[in-house]
């Protein structure tokens, strides 16, 4: 699907405006209303704004309950499909310049307009990728924050050593099944486009499209393509405000030469407001999957989710059908294994709705006792957390919120 048929799957939602810069405007525009879908005009260019910034629409998107939505990505890792390959994308328009592109400036205090939506695909040795990074825009070129270890860092690093930059193409605006793969982590050499095409597969009943630009893989339904090289000279990237909200220091990053630069006709550029709702539910999901898979083999699972108020990255509530009664702290131990940037993770009851923290609350004052219910790891975690130790370890807790097994008492009685 293009995202105009998103736009009118989700019509009555919507809310447009006209005449807001990209420089500051519609960023403070869309942290006005973090929920709700924004599409903007400005001199004649559309740019979209918090299109997935509720589970609700990425559900229906998806056609699964929102309890689901990690089983599905999860059954698409565990079950890729083959993509097929076409002649033509959508993209047929030639542009001339980055500047024909509305990206957008967020924050005061970031380094410029950043692309914070691009999807990178890379194809090196007969391995491809793709992968989420943000690439700040200074002049006719780009800088990207490849983060270290990474697979296209990987692939980079390999090209560099042998005489080579790294050809890619960056996607903008790709089908959902695009960005939630494009967030997976998987084994090297795995192919995230297949992940999204069985998750295309699944809701559409055919498999993703994609089209080869010189030699890479690129969906055939995306708004915008840049076809370019990460090359080896560096330049400073950063500031940046994150996910977090707080702001992520310079780097010294590689710099992107674009080759050409491609639309589809009367584009939508989606953006990705940083800190955002849409930015948490785009990170977070694929972590609940493998989340879902570790614990999935040691406890029954009623429920789980990475907390908006954790940036769907640091902290984690999962609910379960407590069996024995070290069931809590064996999860604690499997979801950690599972994601291992949490800092936090709650293991409560069936009974609990972990979407309401008042729920996991009580869950807390009833059932909760820290010296007995917490686990505490002191491991490697997060460097989106700004309070990491500077080795790059974390505290880590788990609290086990479990009522215990043949005991009476812990039944919430009101309300029921």
């Amino acid at each position: 699907m293009r995202i105009k048929d998103y736009i009118e799957m989700f019509e009555n939602l919507l809310v447009t405006e006209e005449g807001l810069s990209p420089e500051l405007e519609i960023s403070q525009a869309l942290q006005g209303s973090p929920k709700t879908p924004m599409l903007f005009e400005w001199n004649g260019k559309k740019i979209l704004g918090n299109l997935w910034a509720d589970r609700g629409r990425i559900a229906c998107a998806l056609g699964v309950e929102k309890k689901d939505v990690g089983r599905a990505l999860l059954d698409a890792v565990e079950n890729p499909e083959p993509f097929e390959i076409i002649d033509k994308g959508i993209f047929t328009e030639k542009l001339g310049s980055i500047d024909e592109i509305p990206i957008l400036r967020f924050f005061v205090e970031d380094a410029g307009r950043y692309v914070t939506s691009g999807i990178v695909s890379a194809e090196y040795e007969g391995m491809n990728n793709i992968s989420y990074h943000r690439m700040l825009v200074r002049d006719e070129h780009l800088v990207a924050r490849l983060v270290e270890g990474r697979h296209t860092d990987r692939m980079y690093r390999e090209a560099l050593k042998n005489g080579e930059e790294l050809k890619i193409a960056i996607i903008i605006g790709a089908p959902l099944e695009v960005m939630i793969a494009g967030a997976t982590s998987i084994e090297y050499g795995k192919s995230e486009l297949e992940i999204a095409s069985a998750l295309h597969k699944k809701v559409h009943g055919i498999p993703l499209k994609v089209v080869y630009i010189e030699g890479i893989p690129v969906p055939a339904e995306s708004e915008y393509v840049i076809v370019g090289r990460i090359t080896e000279r560096v330049e400073d990237e950063g500031p940046f405000v994150d996910i977090t909200g707080t702001l992520d220091h310079v780097r010294k990053q590689p710099v992107i030469e674009m080759d050409e630069i491609y639309s589809a006709p009367d584009p939508i550029y989606h953006t990705i407001l940083p800190g955002s709702y849409e930015h948490f539910l785009m990170m977070g999901l694929p972590r609940e999957a493998t989340i879902y898979r570790e614990v999935s083999k040691i406890a029954d699972i009623a429920d789980l989710t990475l907390t908006p108020g954790g940036c769907s990255w640091l902290h984690g509530v999962i609910s379960i059908r407590k069996s024995s009664e070290d069931d809590g702290k064996k999860v604690i131990e499997a979801a950690f294994r599972g994601h291992g940037s949490m800092k936090r993770l709650i293991v409560v009851d069936d009974d609990i709705d972990i979407h309401n923290p008042e729920d996991v609350e009580w869950a807390l004052a009833t059932r909760f006792q820290a010296k007995r219910d917490m686990i505490v790891m002191h491991e490697r975690g997060s460097s989106l957390d700004p309070s990491i130790y500077d080795d790059g370890k974390m505290d880590k807790w788990g609290l086990d919120a479990t009522k215990p097994l043949g005991k009476e008492g812990f039944d919430r009685l009101i309300g029921r």
